[in-house]
């Protein structure tokens, strides 16, 4: 649905507002865009005049109302687009008019017909710049961040940002916040942005929309001192770039087999078939012993918590999961096994400089070990270890232990009353200040699946807070056609949430994900102790009952989806 195009009256009169000398610069800056790297931008110092911008500034700290929004994409301070700003009937909207001229001169001469000309020339737009106003104030408090994307919605056809933060105190590189702009290889972004721009007051960034082309970011602010502030907005054009459908990053989040997102999921690989518990079995609340051989309980024994191997624990468990679709169980290893694992855990990020590290490469530690930083950041940033029982990363034994294990998945089968066939498994690890996982369309499945994390994280209350990020939240995927506002998601996205499992050292959680639920690591914060790390298993489960006439493994998945 196309959004209604705005367009408040604009003043001709821009005096007072630029420096006059920056707008005389149009045809001259265009070089300067086309020279950009890693994509065609243009960066201009000294936007406004300075008592302008003072003006304009302490207008936004002191009247403009902004709205906290969080999302698996972002986490900032947003007020109303600006194009509301406009005479009307709405008494609220035309007191605060009268609260704010600076904001609404500066608005309206973005959008005169004298600056748009200046764009025009400063990015090289062949195409005409309409006068609809698209514009709002981000404030991005500690923790605020916004990861990659490529801008294109609609008819966007500039992106600019103007930096309202303080002008008497400099930013500078420890407070983050900056504008990271992404290298493509057939349009797919790298996993590290190359070019890092500080939100420096006064300055504007422009670049022409490209689908596919002009991947960027907001780095998390690191700093209570001030707050990032900046207007951020687009020129539009009266149509849509060539390409927005096909290989933007919007697209990628969508429905569309035809797009390219540079991250597939595996297939999945068949359970031993000594592994897979005969149809219907699950559902007898038989003991232990009877459900595992004394050779699988007995290494269950030695790598699982006692209170989890007894008939009584594994019936409640059974309950719980069977009422929720879900269960944490804490504690849930041996506590040496565990802490064996997490002191490990610990001493990689130690050697990598987490946390405190901004450089979010592949560090020499995990490459020794075979890890991988896996991409494109639109959708994914974290490393993947292998599973391998001769690695000396021990969450990569332990994975290999449980894995290969027949007792692993007639366990699972056991605590839920599901059947696992086949699986697909990862070691992940998702470092502070760098790595986070995207809802996105094409990991919706075909039928139920049962999802496994095995969690290891240092302790900390902002887990559970969630105001650290790491916390691992399922939610009902939209109608493709709704994706739109802000980024890609609205307003109303935080309430799309089903279910949030905050990081917890040495939990295991089991979730029945149907075909209609997406998932998400939220962007673990700068300021969290340490990695989340984690055995992700998701696991295909017999619920037609394919391979034998009994209906009850379809009924008991069919009231997990309700």
């Amino acid at each position: 649905m196309t959004p209604d195009i705005k367009r408040p009256k604009v003043e001709k009169d821009i005096d007072g507002v630029f420096n006059e000398t920056i707008v005389k610069q149009g045809k001259d800056l265009g070089k300067q865009h086309d020279e950009g790297t890693p994509y065609k931008h243009v960066a201009l110092q000294g936007l406004m005049e300075d008592s302008f911008l003072r003006k304009v500034v302490a207008e936004s700290k002191e009247h403009l109302e902004a709205t906290f929004k969080e999302t698996d994409l972002f986490k900032m301070y947003q007020t109303l687009d600006l194009a509301n700003f406009v005479e009307c009937e709405d008494e609220a909207i035309m007191e605060l008019r009268k609260k704010v001229p600076g904001i609404i001169k500066l608005r309206d001469a973005l959008y005169s017909d004298k600056f748009r000309k200046f764009v025009q020339e400063a990015c090289n737009v062949k195409e005409k710049l309409t006068s609809r106003v698209d514009m709002a104030l981000q404030a991005y408090s500690n923790g605020g961040h916004l990861l990659c994307h490529d801008d294109v919605i609609g008819t966007r056809a500039v992106s600019f940002i103007i930096y309202l933060t303080d002008p008497d105190i400099e930013w500078t590189e420890d407070m983050g916040g900056e504008l990271e702009l992404y290298p493509h290889e057939k349009n797919i972004p790298s996993a590290i942005p190359t070019k890092k721009v500080l939100p420096t007051s006064n300055s504007m960034i422009m670049f022409r929309v490209q689908p596919g082309v002009t991947y960027h970011s907001v780095s998390e602010t690191r700093t209570d001192e001030i707050p990032r502030l900046s207007l951020q907005g687009w020129f539009h054009a009266d149509s849509p770039p060539e390409g927005a459908e096909q290989i933007s990053s919007l697209a990628m989040l969508k429905v569309d087999d035809s797009v390219n997102h540079g991250c597939s999921l595996p297939d999945f690989t068949p359970l031993p078939q000594n592994s897979v518990v005969p149809s219907g079995s699950q559902h007898d609340l038989k003991i232990l012993s009877e459900f595992l051989s004394e050779q699988e309980f007995s290494f269950l024994s030695t790598v699982l918590s006692t209170e989890y191997l007894t008939d009584d624990s594994v019936a409640r468990i059974r309950q719980q999961f069977a009422k929720d679709g879900s269960v944490q169980l804490r504690n849930f290893l041996k506590k040496e096994v565990a802490t064996n694992v997490l002191t490990q855990c610990k001493s990689f990020d130690s050697e990598e400089g987490f946390p405190g590290n901004s450089d979010c490469s592949l560090g020499e530690k995990s490459k020794s070990v075979g890890g991988v930083l896996l991409a494109p950041p639109v959708v994914r940033r974290y490393i993947q270890y292998p599973i391998d029982a001769e690695n000396e990363l021990q969450i990569s034994n332990l994975a290999s232990k449980l894995l290969d294990s027949t007792a692993w998945p007639k366990y699972l089968s056991l605590v839920t009353s599901l059947r696992p066939l086949a699986g697909r498994h990862e070691v992940r690890r998702f470092r502070p200040g760098c790595d986070y996982t995207v809802g996105y369309h094409k990991m919706l499945e075909a039928d139920t699946r049962l999802d496994v994390s095995l969690c290891f994280a240092p302790e900390s209350e902002g887990w559970a807070t969630g105001d650290i990020g790491g916390f691992e939240c399922f939610i009902e995927s939209e109608d493709s056609q709704q994706i739109a506002a802000e980024v890609y998601g609205t307003a109303d996205d935080a309430e799309n949430d089903l279910l949030s499992f905050h990081a917890c050292n040495n939990t295991l959680t089991l979730v029945a994900r149907d075909e209609h639920m997406m998932k998400f690591v939220k962007y673990v914060s700068a300021a969290a102790p340490g990695s989340r790390w984690d055995i992700a298993s998701v696991f295909q489960i017999d619920c037609d009952g394919s391979d034998t006439e009994d209906e009850e493994m379809e009924e008991g998945c069919e009231e997990l989806e309700e």
